[in-house]
Formats: C-alpha cells, structure tokens, sequence
C-alpha cells in the first residue's frame, strides 16, 4: 500500500492487511458452518442458537471497528464531524432501534436529510460498523440519520423492513431538529441495506398492501434521490444466480443459501408471500402510482449480485425516472468499502456528482452541476484520481461510541 493510500484511508488504514487472512478464516468457517447450521424452519432463532458463523462475522466486523477507532487516521477523519448517537426512533430501548446523526460540525441549514441503512446479509454489521459511510455522506452536504435495524437470525422478515419504515417515518417527523430538511430526503444502503432501501422507496411510489407500507404511501415523503449499491435486491430464490452464471463459487452458493433462509420466514407457517422481502420483484412487474425519484444503482461486474443491479436498472427505464446505472468493472462485491482502491474512489465521485445535480442542485460557485457520466454496461467509470473532498474526512477524538 503506498504512503498517498495509508494517509487518507483513515480509521481502515490497517484493514488491507487483515483481509487475506480473514478473508480465509470466513470461508472456512462458511465451508464448515453456514449450510449446516442456519435455522431452516423459517422461525425467530433465539440468541444463543445463533449459528456460530453469523456470531464470528459479527465479532469480527466489530473488531475492525475497535481495533482502528482511535489510530491517529481514524481521529483525523473525525475531526470536523460532528455525531449525536444512539438517537431512539422508538421508545423500547433496543439497540435495534436507535440511529446515530451524522453531519459536519459547522454544516450550514438546513440541508438535505439521509436515511442511510447498513448492509450485512441482514445478519451482521451495525450503525458503528458502517459510520464511515455516513461520514462521507455527510462531506456531501447531507445530514445522515445511520441506523440499526433488527438482524436475522433472531428476527426475520418483515423485522427489518418494519424497523427501517419506522425509522423513515421519525426521520420525516423529527430531521428539522437535527438541521435537516425532510423535503429533500435521500435514502442510501449497499448490499442487505439496498434491499431495504429499494423496499422503502416502492413502499412511497407502489400501493402495497403492508401496513407500514400503507402508512409510508400516505405520507407521500419527498424522495430527492435513492442510491441502492451492490443489492441482494430479491432475496427469495437465490439459486436463480448459479443458474444464471454456473460459476458461483460453492461457497457463495452456500451464504446466499444460508441468507434466504435465515430471513426469510416460511411460507407453511402463514406468513404469506414476502413481497418487500423482493423489492426488485415489485418494480418488475407492477407499476408505480407516483413517479420514481432519482436513481444511483451501483455495483461491480465481478459481484455475484451484479444481475439484481442490472435488472433493477432495466425495471426503471421511463422518462419520467432520471436514474444512472453505474457498472464497475471488476469491481467485487462491497468494492466501494475499499477506499484505498481507486475503483472505490471513482464510485464516491460518483456519487457526489449524482447527489449534487440531483439533491443540491447547483455546485459550491452557484453554478449548475456537471451530469455524472453513467459507465456503460460491464465498464467502468473512468479511473481519474479522486479530489481531495472525495477522500474520508479528518476529525478527533470523541468518546468511543457505544453500541
């Protein structure tokens, strides 16, 4: 890793060395527990049955966290943010329930709000794990509400979808206390996180027949912009991927097994069909009763989702719908979290130009903002090297967040 990527890869400088060798402790660990140990009855699992390999993925992503928080990087990175924590949306006091604001510390208002929702196959990861994120975000202009949400095993479907609605719905009630403008709100996750997010956005445009869907319908909110990145857009029939591309590792094949069966809940119990549970499904075949926002769908051509991305991009196609869809060649899957990478680097400037003609309009100078350039189907976005704003921002030492 050269000295320009150490310096400016903030609380992860120390994450490049660990993946090779974590990265071959997880496959073991899928190889040996995954397939033969999540709950296949499509019940709640309970706490201490939690199968030993979603319990090392956890321990591990909050790990990395603990381990980088207080390199000087990392405290540099937090100097001009400013984060008011453990915000309960819902008044139950669990963790599952509680989202982080996110903004620069001498941001002006008010400014556009962001729901942003992790990813993690709906099993791991947090608020914490993914605050990195939100700092971005924020250096674009946005106050970022970071949420929790329940996890699989222990909660299945529609527990996730139910928490980040609720969520949706206090961010709409409550942003203007933070400085954000919940008239101009943007919805943001990758991997489980763009399920969740696509789910929010048609639960706005679609007419579902959910409860909290329902309720989300008749609030209309204003949806400036949607980014869904890298998605496991359906989670039902994940055997349609290796059908489609037969060279799905086996051990992939067994985490994406392993998630649909850990989330999703079973149909001979009178669940019924999980429909949010495949939101890509619902922009496939219905149609919208109000127009779709701006879209950013992102993903490498190297992930194993990269389909899901590709058929959603398809799914909105129509003139009223300015959506890009960026495919980044090579690129694996979360590739954006490697921000060492240019691949990485180019997906945040990216982004910032996506949010910056769509959301804020205009450029810093008041003038109108450049289109961000689409890369065409199975390329990338040119590699140029990233501005210094497109690289994590330095802040200080705060007290260590609790989770």
């Amino acid at each position: 890793m050269s000295t320009e990527h150490a310096s400016s890869d903030a609380g992860f400088s120390l994450l490049p060395e660990a993946l090779p060798s974590a990265a071959e402790s997880l496959i073991e660990l899928a190889r040996r527990h995954i397939e033969p140990r999540i709950a296949r009855g499509g019940e709640p699992v309970a706490p201490e049955r939690v199968p030993p390999f979603v319990r090392g993925l956890r321990g591990f992503f909050e790990g990395i966290v603990d381990a980088t928080y207080d390199l000087p990087a990392a405290r540099r990175r937090r100097r001009d943010i400013t984060v008011v924590r453990n915000v309960p949306w819902q008044q139950c006091g669990d963790d599952a329930s509680m989202l982080d604001v996110v903004r620069m510390r001498h941001a002006p208002g008010p400014q556009p709000a962001m729901l942003y929702i992790h990813g993690g196959g709906f099993a791991v990861c947090s608020k914490q794990t993914h605050e990195i994120f939100a700092h971005l975000y924020a250096q674009r202009g946005l106050t970022v509400f970071n949420t929790n949400y329940r996890l699989a095993p222990e909660a299945r479907f529609p527990a996730a979808f139910q928490d980040v609605a609720r969520a949706l719905l206090w961010v709409l009630d409550h942003a203007h206390e933070f400085g954000a403008d919940p008239n101009r709100l943007v919805i943001a996750g990758e991997s489980a996180g763009a399920n969740l997010t696509l789910a929010l956005v048609a639960a706005a445009c679609f007419e579902i027949d959910d409860p909290l869907a329902g309720e989300i319908h008749a609030r209309n909110p204003t949806i400036a912009a949607a980014l869904p990145g890298c998605g496991v857009l359906q989670v039902s029939d994940a055997a349609r991927l290796w059908r489609e591309n037969p060279r799905i590792h086996p051990v992939a094949r067994r985490i994406m097994r392993g998630l649909e069966r850990a989330y999703l809940p079973d149909p001979a119990e009178g669940h019924g069909r999980p429909d949010l549970a495949d939101p890509l499904v619902i922009f496939e075949r219905r149609q919208p009763v109000r127009p779709l926002p701006p879209m950013f769908v992102y993903c490498g051509t190297a992930d194993l989702l990269y389909p899901d991305s590709q058929r959603l991009a398809d799914a909105i196609v129509r003139p009223d719908t300015p959506h890009r869809f960026y495919s980044y060649e090579g690129g694996i899957h979360a590739f954006h979290a490697l921000f060492w990478q240019p691949l990485a680097r180019r997906c945040w400037r990216d982004k910032a130009a996506f949010l910056q003609r769509h959301v804020h309009g205009h450029t810093a100078q008041g003038q109108p903002a450049a289109q961000g350039q689409p890369a065409a189907q199975g390329q990338p976005a040119a590699q140029d090297r990233p501005a210094a704003q497109d690289r994590p921002a330095a802040q200080d030492r705060a007290t260590r967040p609790a989770r």
